[in-house]
Order: structure tokens, then C-alpha cells, then sequence
């Protein structure tokens, strides 16, 4: 049967050359066109967050996709009274009107990791905000001005046109009748530098990192990555151009590690060898959708928070006394370098929060950090010794794809951490070494003992400490 496929695949891509040919000027085909003849990739992109950016809803009937699952619109409207979706693949949902208008109020934004309802523009009235998204959120996007004040199925809220809903194949390779008629890669674009990512994937027009409520914004990774170490790197060096980053889709490329640069910065301190790079490096200071957490360093310190997002890889600034953020709070400040400062407390304040988090143990992650890849010892006299064994709640919880396991040992000695499905069969081992006493932290990240993906459920998870055992639960969710 595999033949005959392809048969009439070459048919219908003969069939589209015959009609690209005939109307003459390079337009857009439609990303199904391009996966008649590049099945793999378009088989990769179709599953990736892309295509997703902006839904139709037809008929009443809501948008599917691969990973998640809209159940229902913003109380007061259904199915029939909104004309399309931005987003729901990964991060949150917003929704337009039958006027094409975006859906504002109190709890009108979908936050799919906590599956909770928040406002978007509350101060504006419904019926007013226009979708002007349409540069990064469709393909082809013409503004109203621009084609002779059209709007895309006539809809008095939408501020222009589209060739394709979503970003599809041709939003990063240009309009493909050229490419179809000669099937000649020199009618494509095949952009490859990070600025062709960076015309979407930024939010500054002078490529600072903007700030909001003391996170990064979403959608500016060009920007973090200019202003990090990493600018010298391609978007591509790192991450497979046609797979997402989330729901282990390949996005980050497997052969591509730490180590293969920075093979002098090892982590020198015990207490951090469950550390991963992307732990500290990446850490959770830009959100999307929600805040997944609070930084308090005492009560006499302003308090911050985490996003649900992980920034580019930064350096960290391991100088309490230099500021994070401009005078003015709008962007990250850059140091000498002209290289983005990212504080010790976004990589320590995933575990080192709450009711771990003093002024005291401030100044102990502050140490720590400065000394993770030179060598020395930790400096547990500044962190109190638990007086007691405890296995705390895993955070965040429900998770995707990682989550943090935090614990206290009142003495040493041999130490193991498990994770079994609901029906008690072994799943990964985490830890398995002997520990000194104090708090410690280690990370799951959805894997089995064979590298495979876990499926979406509840799992145990076991510490076992000496004599002591002790248990809890949390949810992966895909």
C-alpha cells in the first residue's frame, strides 16, 4: 500500500504545480501542500505548537489537539459565539467573538498547566480589544491598512488577513507556488540564522528583555538570547526547527549537551551533583500564563515570584548587591558585557522557597553559587539541620514535564528515592547515594529507567532513609 501513497501524493502535488503554475504570482499553497512531498517535517510540525497559534472554530464544533483538550469557553458564551482560538496547545487560550473581537474580562484566559480561568485586559469592555496578532499568530498576515481595508471573514474585530490560521509551513518559508511550480530549493526560503526566528520570537524593538510584575515576558526568546553568552549560537545549534520543546517532542536536539562546550564547568559541590545545567541556568523566570511560585527571602525583603516558563540559559550574577532589573523595572539589566543579569534567587528559589527561604539562607545560596564549579565545601553551618526526617509535596504538582522532590535528613547515611505508578511497579530511581544531613532537593523529569516518557497519571513517590520510609503523590500531566 506504501506505493500507491505515494503515487497519489506525486498526483496531488502535480495537480497543486499545475494550478500554482496558472495563477502566475508567488502565493501562499497551504502548509497540507508542503507535507505532500515533505512528509517527515510536516509530520513533526503538525504535532508542534505552531500550527496552534490561532484556531477556527467552525460549526460550533471546538478546535482539537494533540496534547490538550479545550472543554469549554469563558462562562457566558459557548461553542457557537466564538469565531476563533489563540492558543491552547501549551501554555493558555484566549478567545474571539463573533465580532472577531478578543473575549476580555475577569476570567476569560484559559491557563492550561493549573486549568484555571484568569482576566486578560479586564479594564477594557467586551467588544472592543482587536485581534492584532496576526504577525505571529497567523501566516501571510496583511493588515487592515495594508490590503485595502479587508478583514479576515469580514469580522469588524480582526485588524487584517491571513493566508493560514496559525503558523504554518510557509510562515517561516515564505509563500511556497514558486517552490511547488519548480521544486527548486532556491524558491524557498530556507532561512536558517537565529533573526528568522527573532521576527517573532521577540518583543522589544531594540531587543531588551522587557519586564513585567518583576518576570520576563513571554514570547521574547531572541531577546534572552542576544543578551545571553549564547548569541554567538544559532536558535538551530540548539533546538530542531520543526518539533516543540514541549510534551518531549524532540524539540531540544539529544546530541546537543552542555558538555560539549562547557566541558571545565563541572559541578565541583556534592550537595548539587543531582543538579542538572538547565536547573540553575534555565530557570523559571518568565511566565506565559501563570506564576508557578513566590520567592521570599524574609519578611523584610520584597517578595518575587517564578513564572511557568524557563528563561534562556543566562549566566548567573551570584552579587547580592547588583540589580536584576532597571531602575525603572521595564527590562532585565545587562552587566559590562552587555550580557542579560539573572539573579541566584531564580535558580535556587524553585526548592528554596517558602518556609525554607530566610534572610539567612539568602546569603548561603549567594555563597553557594559562586563556589558550585570552583571547588569547596557547602556551607551547611548557615542552613539549619532538620531535627527531624520529612519527604515534602512535590512542586509544582500536577507537572509537565519536571517536577522538584524536596526532603530533609536529620543525619547521614544512605539514601534512596523511587517513583512507582499507581499499582506499585518501579518507574526511576532518582537518588541513590549516601547524603549528609540538611535539606536536599532532587528533580524528576517525566522519564522511566529507560529514557521513555511516563504517561499522564498518578505516581508514588518513596524515601527511603535509614529505617525511615515515607511516601506521597503527585500527577503527571501531558
Amino acid at each position: 500500500m506504501k506505493p500507491v501513497r505515494q503515487c497519489v501524493l506525486l498526483l496531488l502535488c502535480f495537480a497543486v504545480m499545475a494550478m500554482a503554475s496558472s495563477a502566475g504570482a508567488v502565493d501562499y499553497v497551504g502548509s497540507e501542500t508542503c507535507g505532500m512531498c515533505h512528509s517527515g517535517p510536516y509530520g513533526d510540525y503538525i504535532e508542534s505548537g505552531h500550527p496552534y497559534k490561532l484556531n477556527k472554530v467552525e460549526d460550533g464544533v471546538k478546535p482539537v489537539y494533540p496534547f490538550t483538550e479545550l472543554t469549554t469557553p469563558p462562562v457566558g458564551y459557548s461553542w457557537n459565539d466564538v469565531t476563533y482560538v489563540i492558543g491552547g496547545y501549551g501554555w493558555k487560550a484566549r478567545f474571539l467573538d463573533l465580532e472577531g473581537y478578543i473575549i476580555t474580562g475577569d476570567e476569560v484566559q484559559y491557563n492550561l498547566q493549573d486549568q484555571t480561568w484568569t482576566g486578560y485586559h479586564a479594564d477594557e469592555a467586551v467588544g472592543t480589544k482587536q485581534y492584532t496578532c496576526g504577525t505571529c499568530h497567523t501566516t501571510g498576515w496583511q493588515t487592515f491598512e495594508d490590503n485595502g481595508g479587508k478583514r479576515q471573514d469580514d469580522l469588524p474585530g480582526m485588524a487584517g488577513t491571513f493566508a493560514e490560521a496559525g503558523i504554518g509551513c510557509e510562515g517561516c518559508h515564505g509563500p511556497g507556488s514558486d517552490h511547488v511550480t519548480s521544486r527548486d530549493k532556491a524558491d524557498i526560503v530556507r532561512d536558517t540564522s537565529s533573526a528568522q526566528c527573532g521576527t517573532c520570537h521577540y518583543r522589544d524593538p531594540g531587543h531588551r528583555i522587557a519586564v513585567s510584575g518583576g518576570l520576563i515576558k513571554h514570547h521574547e526568546q531572541y531577546d534572552e538570547m542576544i543578551n545571553s553568552p549564547h548569541r554567538v549560537l544559532e536558535c538551530i545549534t540548539c533546538h530542531a526547527p520543526h518539533n516543540s520543546t514541549k510534551h518531549a517532542m524532540g524539540g531540544l536536539k539529544e546530541e546537543v549537551t552542555c558538555a560539549g562546550c562547557h566541558s571545565s564547568k563541572t559541578v565541583k559541590v556534592d550537595a548539587m551533583a543531582d543538579h542538572s545545567c538547565e536547573s540553575c541556568h534555565m530557570p523559571k523566570s518568565s511566565k506565559s500564563a501563570i506564576k508557578t511560585g513566590e520567592i521570599n527571602f524574609g519578611p523584610d525583603e520584597d517578595t518575587g515570584y517564578l513564572g511557568d516558563i524557563s528563561s534562556h540559559t543566562f549566566r548567573l550574577n551570584t552579587d547580592p548587591d547588583v540589580a536584576m532589573f532597571t531602575e525603572d523595572g521595564a527590562f532585565i539589566a545587562l552587566d559590562d558585557d552587555g550580557q542579560a543579569i539573572v539573579k541566584v534567587e531564580f535558580a535556587c528559589a524553585t526548592c528554596h522557597n517558602g518556609e525554607i527561604a530566610t534572610a539567612r539562607s539568602a546569603d548561603w545560596m549567594y555563597a553557594n553559587a559562586a563556589i558550585v564549579h570552583t571547588g569547596g565545601e557547602v556551607l551547611v553551618a548557615d542552613l539549619a539541620i532538620p531535627v527531624s526526617v520529612d519527604l515534602h509535596q512535590n512542586f509544582p504538582n500536577p507537572f509537565n514535564p519536571t517536577t522538584n522532590i524536596r526532603y530533609d535528613l536529620n543525619e547521614a547515611g544512605q539514601v534512596r528515592v523511587d517513583v512507582f505508578d499507581i499499582r506499585g511497579a518501579h518507574v526511576k530511581t532518582l537518588v541513590n547515594n549516601y547524603q549528609v544531613p540538611g535539606r536536599h532537593m532532587t528533580l524528576w523529569n517525566g522519564m522511566n529507567e529507560n529514557g521513555q516518557s511516563a504517561s499522564s497519571g498518578v505516581y508514588i513517590y518513596r524515601l527511603t532513609a535509614g529505617s525511615h520510609v515515607s511516601t506521597q503523590r503527585m500527577t503527571l500531566v501531558h
